[in-house]
């Protein structure tokens, strides 16, 4: 009884552990990606208020006649337009060493400062910008983001703000609770346990899923679809939200690392089942990359002189290379080692992809690549069960 009672603590001991590593490293992605869309939302906002109001004529020659009453109209406006604008107002300023707008913080604030073009940007107010003073948690709390908060004290968070966390996520006490009793199970039987965690999780995630409001920015709706593990296939999910964002994308596909070879696991625009057939190695891939992000604009003539004649067949049948004008290729590298490449194509012009379009792909290829952590992690935590399962007989 004294044995079993004592296996059962170390069991749940080694799970709790466990389920602490998940958390805090769960939540490291999702702070990462939340920078990211929150930096993205207040760049949005400042680029609307430049482009709305300070890049014309009107305010140009307001500011400069120095309408006191017209400015004042002007500014309501913009409060009116935009609810997250707490204060603005004109200001003295001899430097200028930013384009249009800079954004900086003071405290839990954003500060946004404008310079006042006229309509072709050819000439600006030499000695006034406007200061507009944005509510920071405002726009945190638009974006449905309830377990971190923006104070004065923290994390360091964007734009020299600073970020604390408030409350556990629904996913943090998923984790916990599926580590405990994961670790209950797998002390009766394994097998039973994962396929009922499974069917649990997957459950609860449907439901969270119905209750979400869809938000308009597609990269948030990635993160809360991965919190939520409600996608059969992540990867063909991931890869046409980045066809209709990425500047220049037509079709594409991706590859993951299976063991020593990269195979492909979705596509858009090409025949999947036929190019699961082929395979390539490591040497291949680093070729193809470069080793790194880049364009490529001569993909039919790349792979016939790379590619072997029964490779080359199926790519030219299925994957369309003759009609590939441009692909951006973007790999996703865990400890120094390429486990994933998003290829995104274009069938018209050779110049499609944008400083904007590698960005953003970016972006996505890096939710692809905490997609591939996951499974990892997964696939750890299955062998950790099975070793429990074996420790506990």
């Amino acid at each position: 009884m004294r044995r079993t009672i004592l296996l059962i603590t170390v069991v749940l001991s080694v799970a709790f552990v466990f389920a602490l590593f998940l958390i805090g490293w769960s939540f490291e992605q999702r702070f990462s990606l939340v920078k990211s869309i929150y930096q993205l939302k207040v760049e949005e906002l400042a680029k609307a208020i430049s482009l709305g109001y300070f890049q014309w004529n009107h305010m140009y020659q307001t500011v400069s006649q120095n309408d006191t009453e017209e400015i004042e109209r002007q500014f309501y406006q913009i409060k009116e337009d935009f609810p997250q604008v707490k204060e603005i107002r004109l200001v003295e300023q001899e430097s200028f060493d930013f384009p249009t707008y800079r954004v900086s913080s003071q405290g839990t604030e954003l500060i946004l400062t404008f310079k006042i073009f006229n309509d072709d940007l050819s000439r600006f107010i030499e000695n006034k910008v406007a200061l507009a003073v944005v509510d920071a948690q405002q726009i945190l709390s638009s974006l449905e983001i309830k377990e971190i908060k923006i104070s004065e004290k923290g994390r360091d968070f964007v734009f020299d703000l600073k970020a604390q966390r408030v409350r556990l996520s629904l996913v943090d006490l998923l984790i916990l609770l599926f580590c405990i009793v994961g670790a209950f199970f797998s002390y009766f039987g394994a097998v039973l346990v994962r396929t009922k965690t499974k069917l649990k999780v997957e459950k609860q995630m449907r439901k969270k899923s119905e209750r979400e409001h869809k938000v308009t920015q597609i990269l948030l709706e990635m993160i809360v679809s991965f919190l939520e593990n409600k996608l059969q296939n992540e990867y063909e999910y991931c890869l046409k939200k980045a066809i209709e964002v990425v500047p220049g994308s037509q079709g594409g596909s991706v590859l993951v690392r299976d063991s020593e070879r990269y195979v492909y696991v979705a596509a858009v625009g090409f025949d999947l089942q036929k190019l699961r057939e082929i395979s390539f190695s490591s040497e291949e891939i680093s070729e193809w990359t470069g080793k790194t992000f880049c364009v490529r604009t001569n993909v039919k003539e790349y792979n016939e002189m790379n590619m072997p004649p029964e490779k080359l067949e199926v790519l030219r049948r299925f994957a369309r290379i003759n009609e590939i004008k441009s692909t951006l290729i973007i790999p996703v590298k865990l400890k120094e080692e390429i486990v994933l490449l998003l290829n995104l194509d274009n069938f018209e012009r050779e110049d499609a992809f944008t400083d904007e379009s590698v960005e953003l792909a970016k972006l996505f290829a890096n939710y692809l690549g905490i997609v591939v952590q996951r499974k990892i992690l997964e696939k750890q935590i299955l062998q950790q069960g099975e070793l429990m399962e074996y420790l506990s007989y």
